[in-house]
């Protein structure tokens, strides 16, 4: 606006300073004469406020108030703010009398003149902070007006979000704000108003849905590379839409018409966007503080989703209709989704198909997967957040019409299946806190269903389903129920009822109600998997019940009968052993509960353990005296009671408390206990099929694993032993289940062997029969998945780590492979050793290729959730700077890493020496060593230990 018309008569000029009084007595008459000649008055009120300044504005506005009509105030404010600053003392003094003129006049006035002037683009900033003040206050007044106010109030806010386009965040924020505030205060009320122009409460929900779907594709276009400050600010404006668009729904569902449907769409459209970006966006790699802006958003959404579900004074026909639209089937939502991002977007894929940019293109089809199964994924958290809290759960022709378990269950099943859809195509790292999210809205679900015997039976059901996806979420789900859902008189009846379908005796057997293995097999391994979060009282009734089979094999000795009751008790103390569940004993916060739990340990501990030995070296003695002339019953009850001193014996030494003396006082006793096991085990043929051989291996080298450097000492020539048996069991029993213990064995323990000079020929030739042995079965078909890469890591960590290979006179540096390895091993290795000389980089993306195929992914996931790393001094897997000189390959500079790196990794393997130079100096100096090293060896060796050990290398 510019400055006042030439032509209008000069007013005489102000006196320099002017009192209240005299104000008074001097403006009312002019502006009595002006109040007909808006110019006039606008002139007349500009130069009375230049002459009685900022301190007689009050006064100045009292009295255009009092010549004023009220109609006259609104445009002569708007001409006041659109002046020239200059011609008015200043744009701080234009502005404080327009805010006194402003602040009596009706709040509907206050606003239009606040929404007419922040649709201008070119406002500073003191001004829009006047304006957005005076807004506030009108609106804090008009949300105790009538419905008529709050109608046209809503009008004017619609029309400044039209004329804005939600450019500025403080006016979208005014914007929303009090919409949604007008929505939650009037409700219906507003949606029936007739004052002037209808309201139409479906435009706001348009209006609030076109912004939420325009931050949806400035996040989910593939093509973005925006900043993380763009990326937040997105963000922020995404999240004030949702809350206005989340006030909205939930006030205007009852009247909704035309939106019900794209309310839902929203919903989903919003929650996979988020998802995406939250959950499983990889690639590029979005900056912690998006994804976890967006990872609270997603949980906004979600809670929409169950106030949806839960709203009670929604119309049974809105209601339903949402139920409707969730319950689709994913394909069509995907397609319904995909296509209004297209429509959004002006084009979306159609333009990316187009592109010349053929990097954009290859983008755009990278990332078809992940969009496809984002939408998928937020259409599943919606439409379980919605079920959970939804008393009909399931769409029906009649609404009304009886519901129960058997409704919700169905719900439930199909809501795994749509989980297992998205897992289809995902690696495990992406699904994990989708996974965590699903499953805080599918217990929900399950908790309604009252007949607990119902839900036990469905929970048995999708535990033993094929889909390894939604087995992963029932564990999680039994878990939650028997440790935290149910109250524990309930867990404890559910638990005792597992464990004695899992324990058949013989009269269920003869009956026919007996599980089969796998069955079996699924249901114990669920029950390891959550007994480390059971209630105190609950994990002693496990304990209680896998001690049964102790106390009866160790009281009736080898003459003991095996039944089916007998071999499922022995798979349950197998997986709660493989639980460490001595470990968790002890794991609550309530004391006087840590308190019992750690003295029921200590006394199991106390009454198992020497029992463990007093019999195991009994039936050891048995074994070696008559062993020859034993029937096969009596020896297979000689090695059940075997198989049963071994778990005891990995029970208390993977017990966490079990450290320093008691680990040695453990491993002088294990070590020879073991080592003659695998003595005795070598002569046995492959057994009935049951468990109890591959058990004794697989326990016993778990054992001999965890105290592998007192195995390396070779005291009494064990280690030697332990070669020696391995190979002959290999030879004599069926190679799938043993190969795999034994490659794990060799892989985690063996591998770094160190041996004098004067011993590598002999060490050679066992390690030689072991790698033939375990390396001829991998190409059979009855082999194991995990034979073959087992196999090739250890001998690859031996080749690398171990002095035998190098030491031994070869006559090539690939006689190694050649003599050590089956023929038909051979390219396997090459291939696996090409493998391990990938850079990082290489390695990470060919890692993700493969876990994308579900079955490997899912197998991993279980396996990762069931087993730890229970093994002291695992040693990590070796780099290129660690191969030994007979694997070596010239290399291009740049694939190395750099010095430190490098120097790094050479500090670990000497400090990794140390160790086992003090555990070999353990037992005492041999005069062979006195004799075998040098004088100047032994000074160089003290001086390099000195700076190491100034520098802190080796604290």
């Amino acid at each position: 606006m510019a400055d006042l018309p030439p032509s209008s008569p000069v007013p005489p000029p102000p006196p320099a300073s002017i009192d209240a009084e005299a104000l008074d007595a001097h403006s009312l008459p002019h502006l009595q004469a002006l109040a007909d000649d808006a110019l006039a008055l606008e002139r007349e009120v500009a130069r009375l406020a230049v002459a009685g300044g900022a301190e007689q504005l009050p006064t100045l506005a009292a009295n255009v108030h009092r010549v004023a009509a009220p109609e006259q105030l609104e445009p002569l404010a708007l001409a006041l703010l659109a002046a020239n600053g200059d011609a008015i003392g200043g744009a701080q003094l234009r502005l404080a009398l327009v805010d006194e003129l402003l602040r009596d006049v009706p709040p509907l006035t206050r606003l239009r003149v606040a929404t007419q002037r922040l649709r201008l683009d070119t406002l500073e900033e003191p001004e829009c902070a006047l304006l957005l003040r005076s807004a506030e206050r009108a609106m804090e007044q008009l949300l105790t007006a009538d419905a008529s106010d709050a109608a046209q109030a809503a009008r004017l806010l619609l029309a400044l979000h039209d004329a804005t386009s939600g450019a500025d965040f403080k006016v979208a924020t005014l914007v929303w704000k009090h919409l949604t505030k007008l929505a939650a205060a009037f409700g219906g009320a507003l949606a029936d108003s007739s004052n002037g122009d209808a309201f139409q409460v479906d435009d706001v929900l348009a209006s609030v849905i076109a912004v939420l779907e325009q931050c949806v594709l400035q996040l989910c276009d593939p093509r973005a590379q925006a900043s993380e400050a763009a990326l937040v600010t997105t963000l922020k404006f995404l999240r004030l839409y949702w809350r206005a668009f989340q006030g909205q729904l939930l006030s205007f569902l009852p009247a909704l018409t035309s939106e019900v449907e794209a309310s839902v769409m929203a919903i989903v459209n919003v929650a996979a966007c988020l998802a995406d970006v939250a959950l499983l966006r990889r690639a590029p790699a979005l900056p912690a503080r998006v994804q976890a802006e967006a990872s609270r958003l997603l949980l906004m959404v979600v809670a929409l989703a169950e106030k949806l579900g839960a709203a009670a004074d929604a119309s049974a026909s809105a209601r339903e209709q949402v139920r409707v639209l969730l319950w689709h089937p994913d394909d069509d939502m995907v397609r319904a989704i995909q296509q209004r991002r297209e429509e959004g977007g002006g084009g979306g894929s159609q333009r990316y198909a187009e592109a010349d940019d053929e990097a954009l293109l290859a983008t755009t089809t990278t990332t078809t997967t992940t969009t496809t199964t984002s939408i998928r994924l937020g259409h599943l958290l919606a439409v379980a957040a919605f079920s959970s809290t939804d008393d009909n759960v399931l769409p029906a022709k009649d609404p009304s019409e009886e519901r129960g378990g058997a409704k919700m269950l169905a719900a439930a099943a199909m809501l795994l299946g749509r989980f297992e859809t998205c897992a289809w195509h995902e690696p495990v790292g992406a699904l994990r806190e989708a996974s965590d999210l699903f499953l805080d809205v599918f217990l929900p679900l399950l908790l309604k269903v009252d007949d607990v015997a119902e839900l036990q039976l469905f929970l048995l059901q999708q535990l033993v389903h094929p889909g390894v996806a939604r087995q992963g979420i029932i564990w999680e789900t039994w878990r939650e129920l028997l440790c935290f859902g149910w109250d524990e008189a309930r867990a404890a009846a559910v638990l005792t009822t597992l464990l004695s379908l899992a324990q058949c005796n013989d009269a269920d057997a003869t009956a026919g109600r007996w599980l089969t293995p796998d069955v079996q097999q699924a249901l114990f391994e669920m029950l390891a998997f959550v007994f480390s979060g059971l209630p105190p009282p609950l994990k002693r009734l496990c304990v209680a019940e896998a001690t049964t089979v102790i106390d009866a094999l160790f009281s009736e000795g080898p003459a003991h009968a095996f039944t089916r009751q007998v071999a499922s008790q022995m798979a349950l103390l197998e997986h709660l052993v493989a639980a460490s569940f001595l470990r968790t004993y002890n794991d609550d916060n309530d004391n006087d509960n840590d308190n019992d739990n750690a003295e029921a340990k200590d006394a199991w501990v106390a009454k198992y353990l020497p029992l463990c030995f007093e019999c195991c070296g009994t039936v050891l003695d048995l074994l070696t005296a008559n062993g020859a002339a034993l029937a096969p019953a009596e020896r297979g009850g000689m090695l059940r009671i075997l198989d049963v001193c071994l778990l005891v014996a990995k029970a208390v030494l993977d017990d966490s408390d079990a450290r320093g003396a008691d680990v040695d006082e453990l491993a002088a006793m294990l070590v020879p206990m073991s080592s003659e096991i695998l003595t005795q085990l070598s002569f046995v043929d492959s057994g009935d099929g049951s468990r109890t051989l591959p058990r004794i291996l697989e326990t016993c080298t778990h054992v001999l694993g965890a105290l592998g450097p007192t195995l390396k000492r070779n005291a009494s020539n064990q280690f030697v032993l332990v070669l020696r048996d391995l190979a002959r069991i290999l030879e004599r029993q069926e190679a799938g289940s043993a190969a795999v213990s034994v490659a794990w064995f060799a892989s985690r323990t063996l591998f770094d062997v160190h041996v004098a000079p004067s011993d590598v020929a002999v060490v050679w030739q066992l390690f030689a029969q072991l790698f033939q042995r375990l390396s001829s079965g991998m190409a059979a078909a009855a082999a194991s998945a995990l034979h073959a890469p087992l196999v090739l890591d250890a001998f690859y960590r031996f080749l690398a780590h171990s002095n035998v290979p190098t030491t031994h006179p070869l006559p090539t540096s690939g006689a190694a492979v050649r003599e050590m390895l089956h023929a038909s091993a051979h390219g396997r290795f090459r291939a696996f050793f090409a493998l391990k000389r990938l850079s990082l980089a290489d390695a990470d993306r060919a890692l993700r290729a493969e876990l994308r195929a579900p079955q490997r992914t899912h197998a991993f996931m279980r396996l990762e959730q069931q087993f730890v790393s229970r093994f002291l001094g695992a040693v990590e897997p070796i780099d290129s700077d660690q191969e030994p000189s007979a694997l070596k390959r010239a290399r291009h500079s740049a694939d190395r890493d750099g010095d430190a790196g490098s120097k790094r990794r050479k500090l670990e393997a000497l400090v990794a020496m140390c160790r086992r130079t003090h555990e070999m100096f353990g037992a005492g100096l041999s005069a062979s060593l006195l004799h075998a090293v040098g004088e100047q060896e032994v000074d160089a060796a003290t001086q390099l230990l000195e700076q190491l050990l100034a520098s802190g290398a080796l604290a």
